[in-house]
């Protein structure tokens, strides 16, 4: 469980590295969700992020299991200056490619949204 932490309004950039019992996860063709809510059990999502082209997720090293993860500020639904302060849960889920696709929770933490005075 990992924390990750910003201000609203503000544009994050987060480097993450996606293991399984200490070895690297092979993204190869995969594909990854970053998820936000306020609670588990909210019924919508607070931020939501793919590794669809330009979508906030780049898979940097796919055989290394390296992304970076990019929240903006501006420009679309999904921003940060939407996010409540206070702490939020997330997670990113990976659907593995092929003709019988498995979906499994590779990270996951707490998103701590601090206020911002400037806005």
């Amino acid at each position: 469980m990992a924390t990750i932490s910003g201000y609203r309004g503000d544009s994050f950039t987060f480097d993450l590295e996606i293991t399984d019992g200490g070895s690297p996860v092979d993204l190869t063709n995969s594909c990854l969700i970053f998820s936000v809510k306020e609670r588990a059990s909210d019924s919508f999502y607070a931020l939501q992020r793919t590794n669809a082209a330009g979508d906030g997720i780049e898979i940097i090293d796919a055989i290394n299991g390296e992304i970076s993860l990019c929240i903006n500020a501006t420009g679309s639904s999904n921003s940060s200056c939407l996010l409540k302060t206070g702490p939020h849960l997330w997670d990113i889920q990976m659907i593995t490619p092929g003709s019988q696709p498995k979906t499994y929770t590779v990270l996951n933490g707490t998103f701590c949204i601090q206020e911002d005075i400037t806005r």
